[in-house]
């Protein structure tokens, strides 16, 4: 079954990857993972004024030789995949003793978080988010095989799997830091409640250990990001975090009802079980404490969001491999309390599940607002006329130009000449106040969202800014941007 859902995700993610158009915070990881810059030189002007910890820009600037577009520039994530295999393997490999509890949860686990929404969402796209993601899938495996009861010998493999999830983990993004943070707490204090001193002592050395990279760069990049973030962009208040967070869980539970079902199932066995045998049952333990770990971490994000705004959705996804993880654990209870014929069957469901999920996420992908929408239009037009000039309105872009940090001001005129180039046309320079005598002028804007302004207004407004514009022109809306072509 891990190998039927790895083939899967692939199958779906490839054509995502490639198929997606650029959004704009891709175009910034572009920009600051310039395989042109040294290393230095990137950490120190690009990597660190950033509100992020600066992994997941090294390793786009490391994978720089994969092409010069984002798109191919995407399949970092394909190793960033293979790694989270590579350490699943080990932990599926290592002693019997330590693996019995993944060997019985693992398939469904790998099912899971194969059709997970994210999965495909976050591997068609140049950022951090399916680091975030996988980090936290292989560190909830690792916790739960090296830090589960029966877990006598967990030996040297289990340990470098679960330090390296961990560094990935606390080091990729200040929401997915909080979270595995808190999860590894959680397994700490179990280990501390159940007198087993020689692991808790080995769990916080690897937290210890972990988290050096990440005080390191914090305290270097604490000023900017407490500066970059005293306007932000994310809503405010415990409400639009508490939506937030609900939306999302209900997102992720809807992304495989036969697992969803299954899995309360399960649960709800564990629980009568309790409440016939007034004891607590491994998975029952081992259920409370990833419950533990994600309390606790929503606990913290919600206090830090009051603070400063740092809840949106693609923010938590390192949240999603702890309920796919509950929810493996009652689906394994439940299907190992019914005949083989009916194991089968549903093994089988949860497979047709998974591939379903992987199909909507495919296409929910692809449907999401770019750049390309935009910019193909334009190229059309300038195809069918080859002198239609075409001006970025960078006016219209006020808002994300002024957003800190300062880099923003340089990747949206590069994003507007990527994909100039690519689609075969030229933008002018912002200083170019230049009409087409015998084509379009076409106006630009890209990444904007919400309504444009009236026609009239978008005239007015570029009258007012030194443009000779005649009578006829139309506005066009085109996903999160617009064109404005004015008729020579």
């Amino acid at each position: 079954m891990p190998l039927l859902a790895l083939a899967a995700l692939l199958a779906a993610a490839i054509p995502a990857m490639l198929g997606r158009g650029p959004w704009y915070d891709e175009f910034y990881t572009f920009y600051a993972a310039d395989p042109g810059l040294g290393f230095w030189q990137a950490l120190q002007t690009r990597w660190l004024p950033d509100n992020h910890p600066p992994l997941f820009y090294a390793l786009s600037w490391a994978s720089g030789w994969l092409g010069e577009g984002v798109e191919q520039r995407r399949f970092v994530n394909l190793f960033i995949l293979a790694g989270f295999v590579a350490g699943f393997a080990v932990l599926w490999r290592v002693a019997p003793v330590m693996a019995q509890a993944l060997r019985r949860w693992g398939p469904v686990y790998a099912v899971a978080l194969a059709g997970c929404s994210i999965a495909v969402l976050t591997m068609a796209e140049l950022r951090s988010n399916f680091l975030a993601f996988a980090a936290s899938a292989l560190l909830v495996a690792a916790l739960a095989t090296v830090g589960s009861p029966d877990a006598r010998q967990p030996g040297r493999a289990g340990w470098a799997v679960l330090a390296l999830a961990m560094l990935a983990g606390f080091n990729t993004h200040f929401t997915a830091t909080v979270i595995c943070g808190c999860l590894g707490a959680s397994f700490w204090l179990w280990a501390l409640l159940r007198r087993e001193w020689v692991l808790a002592l080995r769990l916080a050395a690897c937290a210890a250990l972990a988290a050096l990279p990440f005080l390191a760069v914090t305290a270097l990049q604490f000023s900017g990001i407490e500066a970059n973030t005293r306007s932000f962009w994310i809503p405010a208040g415990f409400d639009a975090a508490r939506w937030t967070i609900e939306r999302l869980l209900l997102d992720l539970l809807g992304d495989n009802l036969a697992l969803t079902v299954t899995g309360a199932m399960g649960l709800g066995l564990l629980a009568c079980g309790l409440w016939r045998e007034r004891r607590l049952a491994p998975e029952l333990q081992l259920l409370l404490v990833l419950g533990g770990g994600a309390v606790l971490a929503l606990a913290v994000l919600l206090g830090l969001h009051l603070w400063r705004p740092i809840i949106i959705a693609r923010y938590l996804y390192a949240l999603a491999p702890l309920l796919a993880l509950v929810l493996a654990i009652g689906a394994t209870v439940l299907l190992e309390r019914v005949n083989a014929l009916l194991r089968l069957a549903a093994m089988v469901v949860l497979l047709l599940m998974m591939a379903l999920s992987l199909v909507r996420s495919h296409q929910f992908g692809n449907a999401q607002p770019n750049w390309a929408g935009t910019a193909s239009r334009i190229g059309a037009l300038t195809a069918a006329c080859p002198e239609t000039l075409v001006h970025p309105a960078l006016h219209w872009n006020e808002y994300t130009l002024q957003l800190p940090p300062a880099g923003n001001r340089e990747v949206v005129p590069l994003a507007y000449r990527m994909m100039a180039a690519r689609h075969g046309f030229a933008v002018e320079r912002p200083a170019s106040r230049r009409i087409a005598a015998r084509c379009p002028t076409v106006f630009w804007a890209e990444n904007v969202g919400g309504e444009p302004p009236l026609p009239a207004q978008i005239a007015a407004d570029l009258r007012k800014q030194g443009y000779a514009l005649g009578a006829t022109n139309r506005l066009e809306r085109i996903g999160d941007g617009w064109i404005f072509i004015a008729e020579p």
